[in-house]
């Protein structure tokens, strides 16, 4: 893995989450596989994604995306893939998901 946070569970309360590093405008790079899992504050918390840009490249003819972001409703990276995140598929091409809202405390999101 690579990257600062990969791997990392964050317990947050609020928190704005870069594909890129603010302080040198660089992306993570091609290929790269990610995971970071959030945790709310409080076990009754809720959390909420908001994917305000992407642009990653469209799925191939095959149907696969070479480089895609996944969003899962849980603690752990492969369960419950969230469906308006893409599902199992995750998600490529520029076209942004609606809000997510997470069903319990976690939502662990992929960049694979």
């Amino acid at each position: 893995m690579e990257g600062a946070d990969c791997g990392n569970r964050k317990h947050v309360g609020g928190a704005v989450v870069y594909s890129h590093f603010p302080s040198t405008g660089d992306y993570y790079p091609h290929d790269i596989d990610c995971q970071i899992t959030f945790q709310a504050e409080s076990g009754d918390w809720r959390l909420m994604l908001r994917v305000i840009e992407m642009d990653l490249p469209d799925r191939t003819p095959s149907g696969y995306c070479n480089d895609a972001l996944y969003v899962y409703d849980d603690s752990t990276f492969l369960t419950r893939a969230m469906e308006d995140a893409g599902g199992a598929g995750g998600l490529c091409g520029s076209i942004l998901p609606p809000t997510l809202i997470s069903s319990g405390q976690f939502l662990t999101v992929g960049f694979k």
